[in-house]
């Protein structure tokens, strides 16, 4: 029986390369690219939340904690980067949503 790893070479070594053309995006779904596509630079621009949680700076927290909160405001993907901060940073940060300094 064959390896995976054999079985897989065998098979692209029969597939034949086809040629690269371009298309609008809205007719490349289902096509694969033929070659890296890189960034010029972090998109967005800024840090933001990967999924939704609490952003808290907590230097001008006093002692070690543990500190009881109060959500005083939130931010969601769409709001202006740069949005200001609510009391000590506390703020509920959304999906894809801009961090506060220090967070």
């Amino acid at each position: 029986m064959l390896s995976f790893e054999e079985a897989t070479t065998r098979l692209l070594a029969l597939a034949p390369r086809l040629a690269a053309e371009r298309v609008a995006l809205d007719d490349a779904c289902g096509r694969v690219l033929a070659e890296r596509v890189l960034a010029p630079g972090d998109m967005p621009a800024f840090d933001y939340s990967a999924m939704d949680g609490y952003a808290i700076e907590t230097t001008s927290f006093p002692g070690e904690g543990p500190w009881q909160l109060t959500v005083r405001g939130e931010s969601r993907a769409g709001d202006a980067p740069g949005a200001r901060r609510q009391e000590a940073g506390r703020r509920l940060s959304l999906v894809r949503r801009g961090l506060p300094r220090n967070a």
